[in-house]
This record gives C-alpha cells, structure tokens and sequence, in this order.
C-alpha cells in the first residue's frame, strides 16, 4: 500500500510539472510571436516575465493544497527557474504597441489630498483616468512602481481575459489604485500600462507616469521598509522617536 501511494504521490508532481512546463512554453510562444512585431518596449518584458512567476507561484501554491510535504522540493526549483526565466525574458522580449487607449488624468491621493510627496505606511490612492480611441473588451492592466534608477520595487497586474466590460471608442474608465506606501526613502515613478484582455497588445505603454517623494524612515535604507526593530537584551536600539521630515501637499 505504502508503494502505491508513493506512485500516486510521484505522478501528482510530474503532473503539475508538465503543467508548469506548458505554461512556460506558452509565454515562450508570446515572446516569440512578438519578437516578429515593431516595437520593443522595456514594459512589456517586465510583464510577460512577472507572468511567468506568477503562474509558476500560482501553481505551486495549489499543489501546497494537496500535498503540503511532497509539493516543497519542487517548488522551490520552479520558484528559482521562474526567477531565471524572467530575467531571460526581460532582456529579449518585445511587443508590438498597436495603441488605442491613452491615459489623460493621473494623480496621487491621500485621503481627499492630492500629494507629491509621501510618508512610510501612509495609505494612498493612484487614480488615471484611460481614454479609450477603439472598441477595447475588458482592458489587462499593469500596475508598476519604478525607483528613479529604474529598478522595479512592485507591480501588480489584473488577472488577463476576465470579462468585466467593453469599452467603445469615446469611452473613459476611471482607474483607482489603492496601497499603503512601505517604500524605502526615495524618489519613485509610478506607472499603468493598458493592454488588451489577452495581454498580446500594449494600448497605452504610459512611458511618462507619475513621479512622487517617499521621506526615508530614520537609520532605513532600501527599496522596502520592513519595519524592522533591533533590541538588545530586550533594550530597543532603533527607536528614533518622532522625527519625520515632512512632506509638501499640493495646492
């Protein structure tokens, strides 16, 4: 019995391997078919690479579900390849711009304020306004934030081919954001890429973005504040009090 279960369990992995593997080949054929295109854009390698990863995680994540103990071992090889395979296709993949939509609104909130500068764990709000120049079916979007040296500190993007609305030529959608702001001190730049709901086609590569001011946290350097605290022998060594440097609102 216990021979056989080993066999099930073994089966399971090469399973969920193999779907792994298609995945990736399918976003292999993506870079492929775009590398036949016009125009190469930095952006929409970030994206198809992060694709990658995300599938990988969210593979793994459900193979955790059924199998807590075998599932580990391979995830953590999938995990690493994902990570490889990004860096791969950040440097070689391109797509092709086709337009259609462009963004004529942004700003950044906290609370009803429109800001320039923020604090660590402040709560903020992105909002763009995408006009649309075509007939577009539930629109992918790609949410990025870029320190001023151009390294990616996050992004997020929306789940592709769900269906939510159609927007016709003419039409305007409101785009709201909302994170708390756990960056390291800094300047940074935000960004939203439209693409169509397949994410094949980049609508809007927004290569301007919205630029804004993160004050550092005392003794704190990095793309991340952890909130991280130092204590020795239960003494707290890191504690700077309240010392903030201010920030500037809008008027």
């Amino acid at each position: 019995m216990f021979g056989v279960a080993a066999v099930v369990e073994r089966c399971d992995l090469l399973v969920l391997a193999l779907g792994l593997l298609l995945e990736i080949l399918d976003v292999l054929l993506m870079v492929v078919d775009h590398h036949l295109g016009e125009l190469a854009i930095e952006g929409r390698a970030r994206q198809l690479g992060q694709l990658v990863v995300y599938r990988l995680l969210l593979a793994v994540g459900l193979g955790r579900r059924s199998d807590p103990d075998g599932i580990g071992h391979l995830g953590r090889l999938l995990v690493g390849g994902g990570v490889i395979l990004h860096q791969h296709i950040a440097e070689g993949a391109h797509a092709v711009v086709v337009g259609g939509a462009r963004i004529s609104d942004r700003r950044l909130l906290s609370g009803d304020d429109v800001v320039h500068h923020a604090t660590v764990d402040e709560a903020l709000t992105f909002e763009a306004r995408v006009a649309f120049e075509r007939d577009v079916d539930s629109p992918q979007l790609y949410f990025c934030v870029f320190r001023d040296d151009g390294r990616l500190a996050y992004s997020l993007f929306t789940e592709p081919e769900q269906r939510y609305r159609t927007y016709a030529a003419g039409d305007v959608a409101d785009i709201r954001v909302q994170f708390h702001c756990r960056l390291g001190g800094g300047t940074y730049r935000l960004t939203l890429q439209v693409l169509t709901s397949d994410g094949r086609q980049m609508l809007e590569p927004d290569h301007s973005g919205l630029l804004f001011f993160v004050a550092p946290a005392p003794g704190s350097v990095g793309l991340t504040h952890l909130g991280a605290e130092i204590s020795v022998d239960g003494h707290r060594v890191s504690d700077y009090g309240d010392f903030t440097l201010g920030r500037g609102r809008a008027t």
